[in-house]
């Protein structure tokens, strides 16, 4: 079949759905399909090169420049200057976005976007979120041809639900979210919380609305766990007020204090203020910034545990690192606010992660001599997905 790929976020530099995205587009490769990929520019400052030349040589891609996109990207890049933008912004940044930037920052892309240049004879188009930009060109790619392509939707996140909305946004959102779900042959969800929330939602669409999953991008077996001096625990990705790090911290201060093999913790993604400061007291954590994502696969390989934190009770969504994860072979400890939200009774359903509730007396370091290297689960693979997507279609 010949497929066409939609999605704003595919070669970005520090973006999970970028991951995911290259991650599914070349499962659908080697399950044997033509894909073409429609994407947004970012300009070499905001473009992971890893990504790029991960995506299998056969995909002929579009890509879109958004001036206000390489304006960012090159403010971002002065680092000092981009953050005391941000701080003068702050107090208006959000109303801004809403009023002037909508459905997300790219927008323009609807309009810029040349659909002359699209084929007309795609069996399938796949728009995939986050950002919500991305079904919006869909849509006037279908509108602006003649095609009779089934139109599949893959949603990161569920839109209305997202907690940073505004009351005035959600309404806003609330009607186009529906348009777009009405449109749709399919729509594919990346989290089963988030599906059967969605199919309650909107039970009319019931029929159209199915879990897929979220890919890794590569396995990744790694060195013997615990042959360097210290035990190393890593987390990726960013770390925001709503993971709370201190009782770990706290837990492992005290491990640190008895045990002659210490235990280090290596960040790398963004850090709040709030949790660089409680980081700050602990010399056994190092905060490495944000680095392109070849980086952190050569921590996955390096390190002898992974760490994930959940989102909190009230969210449905499971962070993409979670799926990066499970493409290695290192253990993955996961600290959860509940073990009975539906977020982490799918994590323990895995079989795969050592969960903990993210409680002082219930933190336990466990043994860490006798924990041995996890089996890599094949199911969140690109291919996986690639023929659990193509058989919902062919139904």
């Amino acid at each position: 079949m010949k497929i066409l790929y939609i999605s704003s976020l595919v070669f970005k530099k520090s973006s999970s759905a970028s991951i995911r995205n290259i991650g599914l587009i070349n499962g659908l490769v080697h399950e044997g399909h033509e894909v073409d990929v429609l994407s947004i520019d970012y300009g070499e400052n905001g473009t992971d090169s890893f990504l790029l030349n991960e995506l299998s040589s056969s995909v002929r891609i579009f890509n879109t420049m958004i001036p206000i996109l390489q304006t960012y990207s090159n403010i971002k890049k002065d680092q000092e200057k981009f953050t005391k933008m941000l701080s003068k912004l702050s107090g208006l940044k959000a109303l801004y976005k809403t009023l002037f930037y909508f459905p997300d920052v790219d927008k323009d892309w609807i309009e810029l976007v040349n659909t002359q240049n699209i084929d007309n004879d795609y069996d399938i188009i796949i728009s995939s979120s986050d950002s919500k930009t991305s079904h919006f060109v869909a849509e006037k790619v279908l509108n602006n041809s003649s095609m009779k392509a089934t139109w599949v939707q893959i949603w990161g996140d569920p839109w209305e639900e997202d907690v940073n909305l505004s009351t005035f946004e959600k309404k806003r959102v609330a009607k186009y979210e529906c348009q777009l779900l009405q449109s749709a042959d399919y729509v594919m969800y990346v989290s089963i919380p988030t599906t059967k929330l969605m199919e309650n939602k909107y039970p009319h669409f019931k029929n159209k609305i199915h879990y897929l999953g979220r890919s890794y991008l590569k396995k990744v077996h790694g060195r013997e766990l615990g042959t360097e001096q210290e035990w190393e625990l890593l987390y990726t990705g960013s770390l925001n007020d709503t993971r709370d790090i201190r009782n770990l911290l706290l837990k492992i201060n005290d491990y640190n204090l008895v045990n002659n093999k210490k235990i280090k913790l290596k960040f790398f993604g963004n850090i709040s203020e709030s949790n660089k400061k409680i980081m700050d007291d602990y010399d056994f954590v190092e905060d490495n910034g944000t680095v392109e994502f070849h980086k952190i696969l050569d921590e996955y390989a390096n390190c002898d545990f992974l760490l994930f934190i959940d989102n909190g009770g009230a969210s449905t969504q499971i962070p993409g690192k979670l799926f990066d994860y499970l493409g290695t072979d290192r253990p993955i400890i996961t600290m959860v606010e509940s073990l009975e939200t539906p977020v982490s009774l799918f994590i323990q359903s895995l079989n795969s992660t050592l969960v903990i509730e993210n409680e002082y007396k219930k933190i336990k370091i466990p043994d860490l001599e006798k924990i041995s290297k996890r089996k890599i689960n094949t199911e969140f693979s690109g291919e996986y997905l690639a023929q659990r997507l193509l058989s919902i279609v062919s139904r």
